[in-house]
């Protein structure tokens, strides 16, 4: 009588164990943790990303920086914008090139190229405009690396005043900021510490790798770079020296990522014009071309960084260019408006 009974709780036991053991290894090798809400943390499955990553730990995103010139009207759409996407905006102002020269020429040339304040755009230029444009990011840099309340792995998203989004499925409800949450994810799991949220156009390398989102449709692309700088994000530990490494990536490369069929433009720089003849004792001394807004541009200085490093976009069929767009037909260029704002930037 008792000896089945023995048997039947060791039956149990074993039953147990096998239970025990089979969610264990489900845990551990078949789920990934996704944060399409802030806070809620969602179990997808291990097929959607091929990423891995920390599990369970929240993906926190902090704030939308939208540089703006005293234009309340931007402003204004800009908040629109970024609260439909989930995100918290700020305004962040504009940099006063003509107040701040000297600051200016240290952060353009730094220690890497000592050079007279004479080696900056003329004033009121397209190159001049430009480059209020990257000085107006750089203080965005600084502002996200120093605010206390952001820890090193948050993520922030710097936008400029004149975006809208790429297709109308994002202004549904909560479906951008799922979507940019999706994809601060996949690159997190892949340590890439800056994303593209919108890009002019998308140039992505032969080796692209592409991590599909939870969103139908959508997915993280990488490596990928391309023109325009008015939708990214950040992480604070990357925003503290985010500009001293790609300014100095670009003068020790200052080629790295210009193709021959650019050689036939007539529309080069100084510096692609060394590029094409391959000398190499001028490309040593390059620098920004006085006289060429191209060279001055923050685009210019992500894109040539991400030739070589670890950038991202978030890409769907619909939406080639990622989330956001520049609304044109909205916004004119806030570069070339500045010949009527003044010498502040704009984006």
């Amino acid at each position: 009588f008792f000896r089945p009974l023995y048997c039947m709780r060791a039956y149990c036991l074993a039953g147990a164990a096998l239970v025990v053991l089979v969610i264990l290894l489900n845990l551990f090798s078949g789920e990934r943790i996704d944060v399409t809400q802030k806070g809620h943390p969602v179990a997808s499955a291990a097929t959607k990303s091929s990423a891995s990553g920390p599990l369970g730990v929240e993906l926190r995103v902090i704030n939308a920086y939208v540089i703006n010139h005293n234009n309340s009207a931007r402003w204004s759409w800009m908040r629109r914008l970024a609260t439909q996407s989930g995100l918290s905006p700020v305004r962040h102002p504009s940099f006063d090139m003509g107040s701040s020269l000297p600051l200016v020429q240290a952060s353009f040339f730094g220690e890497l190229r000592p050079s007279p304040l004479q080696a900056l755009p003329g004033l009121n230029t397209n190159a001049w405009r430009a480059a209020a444009v990257t000085m107006s990011h750089i203080s965005a840099y600084n502002r996200i690396a120093t605010d206390p309340r952001i820890e090193e792995r948050d993520w922030s998203v710097v936008f400029e005043d004149d975006c809208d989004f790429t297709s109308p499925m994002f202004r549904a409800p909560g479906v951008a900021e799922r979507v940019i949450r999706e994809g601060l994810r996949a690159a997190e799991e892949l340590g890439h510490p800056m994303v593209y949220l919108g890009l002019c156009y998308v140039d992505c390398g032969p080796s692209t790798r592409h991590v599909e989102l939870r969103t139908p449709g959508m997915a993280y692309r990488s490596p990928c770079r391309g023109k325009c700088a008015h939708a990214y994000a950040l992480t604070k530990a990357f925003a503290r020296v985010a500009w001293a490494t790609m300014r100095d990536f670009r003068y020790r490369n200052p080629c790295l990522g210009m193709k021959q069929k650019h050689c036939k433009s007539q529309w080069l720089s100084k510096g692609g014009r060394m590029c094409c003849q391959n000398d190499t004792r001028e490309l040593a001394q390059w620098v920004p071309d006085p006289n060429f807004g191209q060279d001055w541009g923050p685009d210019s200085w992500m894109r040539v960084y991400c030739t070589a490093h670890p950038c991202g976009t978030v890409w769907g069929p619909s939406a080639r260019l990622g989330l956001f767009r520049q609304a044109r037909g909205t916004f004119g260029s806030m570069v070339w408006d500045q010949k009527h704002q003044g010498f502040h930037s704009g984006g």
